[in-house]
């Protein structure tokens, strides 16, 4: 069980990097976040994530 992120039905993106550690390369992802503050502004931020094991995910695709 994890963190459930809810987005009210707005696509999120998914960034994914591929790290090399002792020679095994794995890909690591994270979620573009963004919502308005009260001053209108815009706020960005990112949260790590995992997917199940096998689940490829390719760099930039949206999700809700």
């Amino acid at each position: 069980m994890g963190l459930k992120i809810t987005t009210d039905g707005k696509p999120v993106k998914v960034f994914r990097q591929d790290k090399e550690w002792n020679g095994t390369t794995f890909p690591t992802y994270s979620l573009g976040i963004s919502s308005k503050d009260k001053d209108g502004n815009w706020v960005k931020g990112y949260i790590d994530c995992a997917f199940k094991k096998g689940v490829d995910i390719p760099n930039k695709t949206e999700i809700t």
